[in-house]
């Protein structure tokens, strides 16, 4: 059973909740205008002009939905993420960089923990680990956030002060950042651990 980085948080909060609602969930995927602008930010990271991508963004948007209503706001979004994005004075590294946290090994045979880091950066002290979001939440009690940092930590043997994680807001159009010591990172890789173990008694496999 594959675990994606967006469900951390909700299986470390409570993993009966978790299992109950997966049981119910089905599989969909359609086109949204973020899905867009989420597309137009990968290809100014990978090298395309800002004028291409914004043009790709609303070539997008035109295209693919009957009415331009609400287009300007994913427009605005993106020129905004372009500004502020410059302003963190950061090396953008790679764009959905695929991740998998390590868990025990017991576990491994039966679940995966893995999904796309929306961006690395190199930052002038270490280095930059960005999820991208559409409102405002409770980062603070936001499970990916030292979960993922710690697979980062392990994958690359570097000091926990060597990285920020962080989360870009597209609604307030502001970047919240955060760090975490060694034994923060290591609370949450066991408490993702002990998820895990619920979910493996419950029989959700």
């Amino acid at each position: 059973m594959r675990i994606s980085l967006r469900q951390l948080t909700e299986l470390c909060k409570d993993p009966a909740a978790f299992a109950a609602r997966i049981s119910q969930e089905k599989p969909g995927f359609g086109k949204t205008r973020y899905n867009y602008l989420r597309f137009a930010i990968d290809k100014f990271h990978r090298g395309i002009s800002f004028e291409d991508a914004e043009k790709y963004l609303e070539d997008s948007m035109l295209n693919n939905f009957k009415t331009p209503k609400g287009n300007d706001v994913y427009l605005e979004q993106f020129r905004t993420y372009i500004k502020n994005t410059q302003d963190l004075n950061s090396t953008v590294v790679k764009v959905r960089d695929q991740i998998e946290v390590p868990i025990k090994q017991s576990l491994r045979p039966i679940y995966t923990v893995s999904g796309q880091l929306a961006r690395f950066d190199m930052l002038e002290s270490g280095y930059g680990l960005w999820f991208l979001a559409t409102k405002a939440e409770d980062w603070d009690s936001d499970w990916r956030l030292p979960i993922v940092t710690a697979a980062y930590q392990k994958n690359m043997h570097v000091d926990p002060d060597e990285l920020t994680v962080g989360v870009y807001d597209f609604d307030s159009g502001k970047y919240s950042q955060f760090r975490f010591n060694q034994e923060e990172l290591d609370k949450a890789l066991n408490k993702l651990n002990a998820s895990l173990d619920t979910l493996l008694r419950m029989g959700v496999k």
